[in-house]
């Protein structure tokens, strides 16, 4: 891949990873959809560590690949084989539950397999994004699965709602799911994060 990350645009990101020492800092998110090879990817997200770490003492990172090529066949075990992984403290991939009816799974289909990587690396799980589609189920369902699912398993770290709608899915919030993400998980869907490509 031509080109190199811009280090100095990670700058306008310490006062937050300073001031918000809970933040996991995930320097490049489902590179699966770019164009670049594992082994590049490795490279690039050393260099943005070592440096946001140099500016931000005992800062906690986290890759995040897609949970979809976790499936049997799919290529996650080339994306994990090019990782360092002591450069990451947790594990992160998104998850979705897009089931067409019924009661989602617990939580969704893609969930045990991604878990059971995070476990064989000895690290917490971070699930970056996750939603169930507004016209596919039963949203309070679904969280509560979800809680079902972290309180099951307590190497679940964190996890974060993707609250729109995009080309695999309508997750904008209803007055439904804002309730039971709040009932389930206790604290506000909207938390307001900037991001940008570095």
């Amino acid at each position: 891949m031509a080109g190199k990350p811009d280090l100095n645009a990670l700058s306008a990101f310490y006062p937050a990873l300073k001031a918000n020492p809970n933040l996991a800092f995930i320097p490049w998110h489902e590179p699966e959809d770019d164009k670049v090879t594992p082994a590049d990817y490795n490279t690039w997200c050393k260099a943005l560590i070592t440096e946001a770490r140099r500016n931000v003492p005992g800062l906690k990172t986290s890759y995040c690949f897609m949970a979809y090529t976790t499936r049997p066949g799919g290529p996650i075990q080339n994306w994990l084989n090019a990782l360092d992984l002591s450069m990451y403290d947790y594990a992160g991939f998104d998850a979705y539950s897009n089931q067409a009816t019924g009661t989602p799974a617990a939580p969704g289909p893609q969930w045990p397999y991604i878990l059971k990587i995070a476990q064989d690396q000895h690290k917490p799980l971070i699930v970056a994004e996750t939603g169930q589609n507004n016209d596919k189920g039963d949203p309070a369902v679904f969280w509560q699965n979800v809680l079902a699912f972290t309180q099951a398993h307590p190497e679940v770290f964190a996890v974060s709602w993707w609250p729109q709608k995009g080309p695999n899915g309508d997750h904008t919030p209803t007055a439904a799911s804002k309730a039971s993400f709040q009932n389930a998980l206790g604290k506000d869907p909207y938390v307001n994060v900037t991001g940008a490509k570095v």
